[in-house]
């Protein structure tokens, strides 16, 4: 089973990134699954999703623990998949929205206590972009979905994924143009 991380700030199109990469492993025979984070389905994913939308350190500190439970529950049934790929939709880079030394804490023990992925792959468009495609979506925003946390982030999340060597894709032109660069990661990395 390959194991595929889809990374990127809120508004950068991993969830769009992610369907299409199961589209192209589905074209090429192999059946992929996505994994997406807050994943509703488990109570820890509902929680991180009320959190997402309060102000405080509780919540803060809640949206956490849940999502690191979120992100178990997850590992513990990727094991179980009958599948060729499994595809998360956010992993350990989101612990990267958080202040102070916890995000360096927490990216570290998810970093050393999970699995590490076969094909990382950071979704990144400028921080104006990521705003403008947030506000068009129509619904609240989250609490770390403003153009200071965007941009501060961003540049962390591309620290971290040249550290890890990943590919960073950027996503500010064309639905086709992402799916071009994303078929030729996949495809060099899987034949």
């Amino acid at each position: 089973m390959t194991f595929i991380v889809i990374e990127g700030v809120d508004g950068s199109g991993k969830d769009s990134a992610a369907d299409m990469a199961a589209k192209i492993l589905g074209s090429c025979g192999r059946k992929a699954i996505c994994h997406r984070h807050p994943d509703k389905s488990n109570i820890f994913g509902k929680i991180e999703s009320i959190c997402l939308l309060r102000e405080g350190n509780l919540s803060k500190y809640i949206l956490s623990v849940s999502y690191v439970l979120d992100l178990l529950v997850s590992v513990i049934r990727m094991k179980g998949e009958d599948a060729d790929d499994v595809i998360f939709v956010r992993y350990h880079m989101a612990a990267l929205y958080l202040d102070g030394c916890i995000p360096r804490m927490l990216f570290r023990l998810m970093h050393a206590v999970f699995p590490e992925p076969d094909i990382g792959i950071l979704i990144d468009v400028p921080t104006e972009t990521a705003i403008e495609r947030i506000e068009s979506r129509g619904h609240d925003r989250e609490v770390f979905e403003n153009i200071e946390r965007i941009s501060s982030v961003r540049e962390r999340m591309i620290d971290s994924a040249n550290d890890m060597g990943w590919y960073v894709v950027d996503n500010s032109g064309t639905r086709s143009k992402l799916g071009t660069a994303l078929e030729k990661i996949l495809k060099k990395r899987l034949y």
